[in-house]
């Protein structure tokens, strides 16, 4: 097969898509390129080329093209923790911001949706969680730009084995039996959940957003775009948070300065990020896992850990406990020095490594955040986090390069431990 031609056509997905060109396109771009003036129309490659560069998402083409490129496999409740995490944190103080002004409406997006799985997800969280839902205005909107699983979305038809890591409770109130082994969501919940083809490229780069907010879901999404796309896409998401709004991302797309002015809040396995700091939760919830973190100065030379911490008397779960919450309260310094204690008792300590890398990155002292990164890589070297950790003390270093290698590395060990997790739950 001719690799410019399957050269060209790659530069132009990256280009509309933002996607970064990987090594799996390669059997599905050569299949294309033979077939790709027929589905546009054209009369040579070029003028092929060309055209694609406008041609609507859900026309033949790019109907061929995203289902080559992109990965589709999903399902409910993907990852119980995250999504305990984002109804934990985000989802329950801004339902209480909600009630304490007056208002019953939650606008929701889930950014790269796929079939639909996740949009769904979050109405099922929401009608178990709000005993006035019917009251409610949920409205919850799931994109993607492959038209195909836009359609199926739209159809809220599911296999068995995609609800499997729902609790059979939550099948029975919320789907109904329709052929074989499917099931349907049902009215009620269909209603709050709407879907629509779009590219977030596109979106990024037209006028500002005219729907606003409340929470956003992108989630392993970013991880898979170049560099330029994942700031300029990151921009238009924090353009389009409401007022005490959150955006939720994994740990391994957790870049702080992709998402100022917004403030981190490291919740576990969701990270989150908000525009104000939030309305005091329940008092069931922990005040400080809410507490957004603020600017902060910065770093001394050469900080000393803070005087209060005994490296050797230090206990490592206890100690990273309160560096996590010092971090979500915005005492980098302190957290910093509660990380560095449980290293020098422990210098193979993936978690302080990891979270020491994040401290440093948020503190601007991106030499320590790249040493604490390598440490993690040397203990845990199939770490899609630590290797994203790195690539942004890279790219922050000056060496873009390194940044590059250490993201692609990032992104391969991320697509393969979700597939792993995928077989073993199937």
């Amino acid at each position: 097969m001719d690799s410019e031609a399957a050269a060209a056509l790659a530069a132009v997905v990256t280009a509309r898509l933002g996607l970064a060109p990987q090594k799996r396109w390669a059997e599905g771009i050569d299949r294309l390129i033979g077939d790709i003036g027929g589905l546009t129309g054209a009369g040579d490659l070029d003028a092929a080329l060309r055209q694609l560069r406008d041609a609507p998402l859900d026309g033949p083409a790019w109907r061929r093209i995203t289902a080559a490129v992109t990965i589709g496999e999903t399902r409910f409740l993907r990852q119980r923790s995250w999504f305990e995490r984002i109804e934990r944190t985000a989802l329950a103080a801004l339902v209480r911001q909600k009630r304490l002004q007056g208002t019953r409406n939650l606008h929701v997006w889930s950014a790269g949706c796929s079939t639909g799985e996740e949009p769904y997800t979050l109405a099922v969280i929401l009608r178990q969680a709000l005993p006035d839902f019917d009251e409610w205005r949920v409205d919850v909107l799931g994109t993607d730009t492959r038209a195909e699983a836009i359609e199926a979305a739209e159809r809220g038809v599911f296999e068995t084995r995609q609800l499997r890591e729902l609790e059979p409770w939550q099948i029975a109130r919320n789907f109904v039996p329709v052929a074989g082994k499917q099931l349907a969501v049902i009215p009620e919940l269909r209603r709050s959940v709407r879907f629509r083809v779009a590219n977030l490229m596109d979106q990024a780069a037209g006028e500002p957003a005219l729907e606003r907010f409340d929470l956003i879901l992108c989630r392993n999404v970013l991880m898979y775009m170049e560099p330029a796309a994942q700031r300029r896409i990151a921009r238009h998401l924090v353009s389009t948070v409401t007022e005490g709004g959150w955006i939720a991302v994994s740990p391994a797309e957790a870049l702080a300065d992709w998402f100022k002015p917004l403030k981190p809040v490291n919740s576990g396995e969701a990270i989150l990020f908000t525009r104000r700091p939030a309305v005091r939760p329940e008092p069931a919830l922990s005040p400080a896992a809410l507490a957004p973190m603020p600017a902060t100065a910065a770093p001394k030379a050469n900080p000393k850990p803070h005087p209060h911490v005994d490296r050797a008397s230090v206990d490592p779960g206890s100690a990273l406990r309160q560096a996590r919450d010092l971090a979500d309260r915005g005492h980098l310094e302190e957290a910093r020095a509660r990380c560095q204690a449980v290293l020098a008792a422990d210098r193979l300590n993936a978690e302080a490594a990891l979270l020491l890398a994040e401290i440093c990155s948020d503190l601007g002292d991106d030499s320590a955040a790249h040493a604490a990164a390598r440490t993690a890589i040397y203990v845990v070297p199939d770490s899609p986090r630590a290797h994203f950790l790195l690539a942004g003390a890279l790219f922050r270093l000056g060496k873009p390069e390194r940044a590059a290698k250490a993201m692609t590395t990032a992104r391969s060990l991320a697509a393969a431990a979700d597939g792993a997790h995928s077989a073993a739950t199937t």
